[in-house]
């Protein structure tokens, strides 16, 4: 039985079909929601085309059956910050047309909405707004941007050592996704002496960047 609701708009950037290009999910063809507003405020980000507030005009109904004629099985709701608006009726939507839902988030609001897979980036040491513990904890994957070599040496600490493999809790699948800021090369030595040890700790690139993919 499809879910009784009253019609509700989220604000919107993009929309569009591609392969994920970060995470444990690499590869897998996703239709991208792109939600509009985020005040996390990330010196690096590279969509900062997000962060200014747009009104909420787009029907949550409309996006989901988008993403289902794009032959996509999975939805992945990116931001800005997406937990920044009320994503409760799109993830139901989501459910009831059959799709895997992604999102990725600071987790910087404490909130939880049902989504397959929660990847969570968090961006304490580059802004004002920290990352609530118990979005740690539920997350699935943990996805840290690293600028230099003190910044991996806090999110294994931080990070690694309370949510992921190696820790004795009773989630040890969780891994630690180490992404180097701009696809920077030059990290990559010190990073792997870093993580040689430490098992669930995986380096990775945007790979969508390097297929020339958005």
């Amino acid at each position: 039985m499809k879910t009784i609701r009253k019609n509700h708009l989220l604000a919107i950037n993009e929309e569009f079909y591609s392969v994920q290009g970060e995470g444990l999910h690499t590869g897998i063809p996703m239709y991208f929601v792109r939600l509009q507003g985020c005040t996390v405020g990330c010196y690096f980000c590279d969509t900062k085309y997000t962060w200014r507030p747009r009104r909420q005009e787009t029907n949550e109904d409309d996006i989901v059956a988008r993403a289902v004629r794009s032959n996509a099985k999975w939805m992945c709701v990116t931001g800005g910050e997406p937990y920044e608006q009320n994503l409760t009726i799109l993830t139901t939507l989501a459910k009831e047309a059959g799709l895997h839902t992604q999102v990725e988030t600071s987790g910087t609001v404490d909130t939880y909405y049902p989504f397959d897979w929660i990847t969570l980036s968090p961006k304490d040491l580059f802004s004002k707004k920290k990352t609530f513990p118990k979005m740690a904890e539920r997350s699935s994957e943990i996805k840290v941007v690293v600028t230099k070599e003190s910044d991996l040496d806090y999110y294994l600490t931080n990070y690694y050592e309370k949510y992921c493999r190696g820790n004795g809790n009773d989630d040890s699948s969780r891994p630690l996704i180490v992404q180097l800021v701009d696809n920077d090369m030059s990290l990559v030595p010190n990073v792997i002496e870093k993580i040689r040890t430490r098992e669930g700790v995986r380096l990775m690139m945007q790979q969508h960047k390097v297929m020339m993919l958005r």
